[in-house]
């Protein structure tokens, strides 16, 4: 790709406040500008044929770049760089030395595990720490370096290494997204425990049971996609075989998954840690997150 950052030439990027957003489950973007005290917001369909943006212009190319990188940004504002996932598949968002350390040691579990055909349960960072601890597993992670290189036919352990390594780095955000949807997937938890308080209120009750199941649709899909990602390493040693290929498949799932935390940003200051203090603010964090589904996962599966 030739053009790296999103500067449009037409009149229209350059009034106040003009950047684009995206809205609902799958971000259909939106130009937003300020004019005078009115903020306004066109759909792109609309910007196109209101201000005559040619398809053979620049603009009309960087509008559907734009489309796609709001896939993995909440808004664009003209001159803002192209996301690294569209240049080069890379992801665009930090993430902590901790996210890497969990992949590269569940990878590391899965190549004992290889070895000793014995299969490891899933655990957490410190579960994982512990078994990696024990001697018999870094014996069996040693010898996987060397089986591995054998059974992959490469001329040294090392190259092993840098695989892990690199599948790893992949992982890494995987295993952020992962950390991120678990405030989402308490969300029917904190449902459960909120109707208790509503029964004398039929209307919220009835909200909060309606936002129960719209919740459960919405989450399927996330967490199959964390688990389609855990087959694909479950035999380590095939995953490094067809590296490209499944590393190619772990950033489709880890957009797909992040373009889903932009979404559900807009209630997570409300619904990650939920103190329901009165009934009048349960009602009220019921009825937001009840509107919130219903307008972005009532005809989709995720």
């Amino acid at each position: 790709m030739e053009v790296t950052s999103f500067d449009f030439e037409h009149r229209i990027f350059t009034l106040p406040g003009a950047y684009i957003f995206g809205t609902g489950a799958d971000r259909k973007p939106m130009l937003h500008v300020e004019m005078g005290e009115l903020h306004a917001a066109l759909s792109i369909e609309g910007l196109v044929k209101e201000f005559g943006i040619a398809p053979d212009s620049k603009d009309y190319e960087l509008i559907g770049v734009a489309q796609d990188a709001l896939k993995f940004v909440q808004y664009i504002s003209p001159g803002d760089s192209i996301p690294t996932e569209i240049i080069d598949g890379t992801a665009s968002w930090p993430i902590g030395p901790e996210h890497f350390e969990s992949a590269k040691n569940q990878l590391m579990l899965k190549l004992a595990s290889w070895v000793s055909g014995e299969s490891v349960t899933k655990a957490d960072n410190a579960a994982m720490t512990k078994l990696l601890d024990d001697p018999d597993v870094q014996k069996n992670i040693q010898k996987g370096f060397e089986q591995a290189a054998e059974a992959l036919k490469l001329d040294s352990r090392e190259k092993v290494v840098e695989m892990i390594e690199r599948l790893g780095r992949e992982l890494s955000y995987i295993h952020a997204l992962r950390e991120y949807y678990h405030w989402v997937f308490l969300i029917r938890r904190h449902l459960k425990a909120a109707q208790g308080l509503l029964k004398a209120d039929s209307q919220s009750l009835e909200n909060a049971i309606r936002a129960d199941l719209l919740a459960d649709n919405a989450t399927k899909e996330f967490r199959r996609k964390f688990e389609n990602v855990d087959a694909q390493i479950d035999d380590v040693v095939s995953a490094l075989s067809n590296l490209p290929n499944v590393i190619e498949f772990v950033r489709v799932e880890r957009d797909d998954l992040h373009m889903g935390t932009l979404v559900w940003s807009e209630i997570e200051e409300e619904w990650k840690a939920p103190k329901f203090e009165t009934r009048e603010s349960v009602r009220r964090a019921i009825s937001a997150l009840y509107t919130f589904l219903a307008q972005r996962f009532l005809k989709t599966d995720w």
